[in-house]
């Protein structure tokens, strides 16, 4: 099974969103944009991806998490802006950006090093939190189709729970199945 951490979006989040892609649409369908749209279902943080594991290793991980989130504050992390990986003139991928806040890289340092003792290494080079909106088939500079909404503001997001999510593949769809939530201290 495959599986990683991350956050949920909130209802009024996701309106806002929902609302700026449907724009955004409009104007890949003009200027003849091959983009394969993520569906709000599938929409997320992550905080740390840790990948194929054995079933045997899920109870463990489920304790680690749930030993750690306790013990973990509650804050919030703004919604904003627009970008693409790599890079806005040659995009694969269509992002709205979160906060990289002192809150977000201290609860995430924290996890890897939770979960070190599990055997986590973590893979990713950078971190850079952020919601995936779309994947062109080809690489293309979308400047112009962003360039708009490049500061957008859609909100905060109250990190009051994590989620232990499975991605499931269920025939040419992926689906992120929510495993087990976990509650941060709410002040």
């Amino acid at each position: 099974m495959r599986v990683f951490i991350g956050l949920a979006i909130p209802r009024e989040v996701e309106t806002r969103i929902s609302e700026l892609c449907r724009k955004l649409k409009k104007g890949a369908d003009k200027k003849d944009l091959d983009v394969m749209w993520s569906p709000k279902d599938k929409w997320h943080v992550t905080l740390v991806f840790i990948g194929d594991i054995l079933i045997e290793k899920l109870a463990p991980l489920e304790k680690i998490l749930e030993d750690f989130f306790t013990q973990e504050k509650a804050f919030d992390i703004g919604v904003r802006k627009l970008g693409a990986f790599p890079e806005i003139q040659g995009a694969r991928f269509l992002w709205t950006g979160v906060t990289k806040s002192d809150g977000l890289v201290t609860l995430r340092q924290r996890l890897i090093e939770a979960l070190a003792p599990w055997g986590h290494t973590p893979t990713e080079l950078e971190f850079t939190p952020h919601i995936t909106l779309g994947r062109l088939r080809n690489h293309k500079n979308i400047t112009d189709l962003l360039s708009p909404w490049i500061r957008a503001d859609f909100g905060k997001i109250r990190v009051n729970e994590a989620i232990l999510f499975e991605t499931q593949q269920i025939g040419p769809r992926t689906m992120y199945v929510p495993l087990v939530r976990y509650q941060l201290i709410n002040d």
